[in-house]
């Protein structure tokens, strides 16, 4: 379902622009979440950008949603640009209530039912261990950064929706991307001053933003398994932690597609992040 003002707007509780940002309270089922997103110029849904955005709305949106639970549980804070002197037209201001409706599509579902949105049930393994092993102390935030543009980097280039990525994700605590792309590569003495408690959110999130771009290519499973060494992780739990990555990563790819997709595309996802059809169809079956 393509998103609109219009669609979204009888969820929309609040909404308070400051600055260039703009500051969302949706509510489903007497539940409230809050989101926010930057309003950007000639940014109006349907214009270029838009259309831009969607071509790319799979990874995009996924990247979204997994982003946002990261920032959420890893205690991660961008710095916010205000300018207050920026006048923005209500179609731009519209655009980024929509942009903050997607920051929170993790958590909500289109039930092609009965035509609304909802509440999203079956919550995975991935979130649960994300809320109970948070990642807050500033060294283990940097190696993660680090083995993230390791990652992006491992088949010699930075696409551009990568770097859009890691402009959204990336903050003083992690380390810019300019800064981290002239890092040395880790080694097991950066990786063994991780906290213990740390090490395995930190694999799943870099697993994680790896299979959200739609495959898993063999540089990208040799730098992960490079990584995973490098942890202190033996195969049984390298493969356990992969796999709870996968589950989450098809989640998102379900909702990114309204809950609604085919067995032949379900397959086809899963065949390129490297997950057999029997635990697919058990992540399928958990969010219906």
């Amino acid at each position: 379902m393509e998103l609109s003002y219009i669609k979204i707007q009888p969820y929309l509780h609040k909404s308070t622009q400051e600055g260039n940002r703009m500051i969302c309270i949706f509510k489903f089922e007497n539940k409230k979440f809050e989101s926010e997103s930057t309003i950007t110029k000639g940014n109006e849904i349907g214009s270029d950008i838009g259309s831009k955005i969607a071509k790319n709305a799979g990874m995009s949106q996924m990247r979204s949603f997994l982003t946002r639970l990261v920032k959420k549980n890893i205690e991660i804070k961008n710095d916010v640009t205000i300018n207050s002197d920026e006048v923005f037209t209500d179609k731009e201001k519209e655009a980024a209530i929509v942009n903050a409706f997607k920051g929170i599509m993790n958590e909500i579902i289109y039930d092609s039912k009965e035509k609304k949105w909802r509440i999203a049930s079956g919550v995975s393994e991935f979130e649960k261990r994300m809320k109970k092993f948070p990642l807050v102390e500033i060294y283990d935030k940097k190696i993660m950064a680090r083995m993230l543009v390791e990652m992006a980097r491992a088949d010699q280039r930075i696409e551009e929706q990568e770097r859009l990525f890691f402009e959204s994700f990336l903050t003083p605590d992690t380390g810019k991307l300019g800064d981290l792309m002239r890092s040395p590569y880790l080694t097991y003495s950066d990786c063994e001053k991780v906290n213990k408690k740390a090490r395995n959110t930190l694999f799943l999130v870099v697993a994680a933003v790896a299979l959200t771009d739609n495959e898993f290519n063999i540089k990208e499973q040799e730098k992960l398994n490079s990584f995973a060494k490098m942890l202190d992780f033996d195969d049984t739990t390298k493969e356990k932690l992969l796999a709870i990555a996968q589950d989450y990563t098809l989640q998102l790819a379900i909702r990114a597609n309204n809950n609604n997709m085919t067995s032949e595309y379900l397959f086809a996802f899963a065949d390129k992040i490297g997950m057999n059809k029997e635990d697919a169809e058990r992540t399928q079956k958990r969010l219906q």
